[in-house]
């Protein structure tokens, strides 16, 4: 198959897939690497999916997350959060 029949039935499935009611998220990830693995084999499709997850997964943005859910605990238990918002909302409040 050439590549153009390849992208036209990949745009298939994908539609397919999404009336199925398939998350996104799993169906791109999963018609990008069957056609991918379909057009430069399975071996080089494995090395890109493993080289994206590890890239994915050591995002900062993605580490920062813990550590801000980590700091909102911390103004809870402490109860800086509710006299922060007692505080504003004595002076916007009215």
């Amino acid at each position: 198959m050439s590549p153009e029949t390849v992208g036209i039935v990949g745009i298939a499935l994908l539609l397919f897939l999404f009336l199925i009611r398939m998350p996104v998220a799993f169906t791109m990830a999963f018609v990008g690497f069957v056609g991918f693995a379909y057009l430069s084999g399975i071996e080089s499709a494995m090395a890109i999916l493993a080289q994206d997850v590890f890239e994915t997964l050591s995002s900062y943005p993605l580490s920062v997350i813990p550590m801000f859910i980590l700091m909102g605990s911390f103004a809870f238990a402490s109860g800086i959060s509710e006299r922060l918002y007692q505080t504003s909302y004595a002076w916007v409040g009215h």
